[in-house]
This record gives structure tokens, sequence and C-alpha cells, in this order.
């Protein structure tokens, strides 16, 4: 049994003084304006082997009092070269949107973007894989007859790492839950066939959309597979503060990404 003498009190006190002190300490040490944090450049753009024009969107981080609203960086000078010594300046349409007007995406061909903003020298590189070409698309009444399951398949190429991203939409709506990336771990060379997770009806529009990307494009996609979507085929907003951001392929710690891929899309009408 433990007695309660003087000495065990005056010890009890003085632990008390101590932990007061400590904690008005504490207060001043981590007083820190949030909203005055450096913010970071995002570049997010793509170049594919369909028919252009190509945009390159640059922007920044929010504060957290900003989060409602992306900081657009206009005046930049961007760049897109080829392995092939072909180039093209691309011109801001509107605040933070630069775009193409000539060059076309060849699979096989390595692309390096150049963005120079605010005194600053941002560069990625990304070679474009082969096409991932669809096998079938079919769908078929369900069980109860209530509805359709929708079924698609595509060939892995063999001795080539594929590494896809698919994008699904009914009657023009992004479905989150067919948002799927694949890479050929387990399949290389064989028939990939996927069941979507959704369910469809008659004159309901599909839309698959099939990109091939690089395995860096693939890592930073998988970091965001559970985020909202907004169904733009060339990227996705970064909104927020910078260690909830997905590793990039871009220079000098700018976040965002660069994708030469290829890319296909199939259209068909429930009936």
């Amino acid at each position: 049994m433990k007695y309660f003498t003087i000495e065990s009190a005056k010890k009890n006190l003085t632990l008390i003084f101590i932990l007061i002190f400590c904690c008005s300490c504490y207060q001043d040490v981590v007083d820190i304006n949030l909203s005055e944090l450096d913010q970071q450049i995002v570049i997010e753009g793509s170049i594919t082997n369909q028919p252009g024009p190509y945009k390159i969107k640059i922007s920044k981080t929010a504060s957290l009092y900003q989060l409602g609203s992306i900081p657009r960086v206009s005046g930049a000078n961007v760049v897109i070269f080829d392995d092939l010594d072909n180039f093209e300046t691309l011109n801001e349409i509107v605040a933070g949107i630069y775009q193409t007007s000539s060059m076309q995406g060849v699979p096989g061909r390595t692309y390096t973007l150049q963005v120079i903003t605010e005194g600053k020298e941002y560069t990625a590189i990304s070679k474009m894989p082969v096409p991932v070409e669809f096998h079938a698309i079919d769908y078929e009444p369900s069980q109860n007859q209530t509805y359709y399951n929708l079924f698609y398949s595509f060939y892995d190429h063999e001795g080539i790492e594929d590494y896809c991203r698919i994008k699904l939409y009914r009657n023009g709506e992004f479905l989150d839950r067919d948002h799927l990336l694949y890479h050929d771990g387990y399949s290389d060379g064989e028939l990939v066939e996927i069941e979507s997770k959704s369910n469809f009806y008659d004159n309901n529009i599909v839309e698959i959309e099939l990109y091939a990307i690089e395995k860096e494009i693939y890592e930073y996609f998988s970091t965001l597979i559970n985020f909202d979507d907004d169904g733009n085929s060339e990227g996705d907003d970064i909104i927020g503060l910078a260690p909830s951001n997905p590793n990039s392929n871009i220079s000098n710690n700018a976040l965002g990404y660069f994708s030469a891929h290829t890319y296909r899309k199939y259209n068909l009408i429930i009936r």
C-alpha cells in the first residue's frame, strides 16, 4: 500500500509547475502562419497518338485558405521536343493553359517538356508506348433481366511491360467505380477480360477509354485512383498542400505529371 506524504506532495506540485511552464512555451513555438507557406508549381499535361491540339496546364498549390480556387500561372515559356529534334512552342490560350498547334504524337518517340516560369526551369521526359487495342466489347442481360452487364477485353503485348489506365462513361457521366489501372505482372501476352462494376440499361451510351502509359505515370495515378475524377481525359486537378500529392516525373520539385501515351476510345449504345 502507498501512503500520501509531504515529500510526495512537494514532488507532485513541482511536476505540475514544470508541465504548466512547458505548455506555455510550446504555444509560442508552434505559432505558425500556414497561409504563408511556399506554394509549389503544378504542371499537368500530355501528348498522345491522336490528333492534337495537346494542352499543358500550369498552376500552383493552394494555401489552406484557398482550397476553392487554383492559382493559374501565366506568361510561362512552354516547349515540347521529340527525339528527332522536332519541337513546338505552345501558345497560352487562357490563363495557365498552353496549347500546341501542329505537333502530332507518334508511338515509340520520346518527348521532353520544358517549362520556364518565374526564373526557374522544369523538365519532364516521357516515351510514348505502343498502343494497346481493344479485342471485344459486349453486354448481356442480368440474371433477373432488369439491367445489362458490360464486358470488354484486350490483348497484352508479349514481352513488353504494359501499363494501362481505363476510364468508362455512361451517357457522358464518368463512372468512378470503373476507373482502373492495369499492369501485366501476371498476364504477359494474354487476353485480359474485365467486367464493369456498373449497371447499364436500354439506350445507354457507353464510352470506354484505354490509355497505354509509362510505369511512372501508372504509379502516379495509382495514388490518385480513389480521388474524385472530373472526367477530363488529359489530367486531374491537384488542389491542396504538397505533402498530399504523389511523386512527379517533373524536375525541380514540381508537382503534377507529363505523359506521352497512346489512346483508344470505343463507343456503343445498349439496345
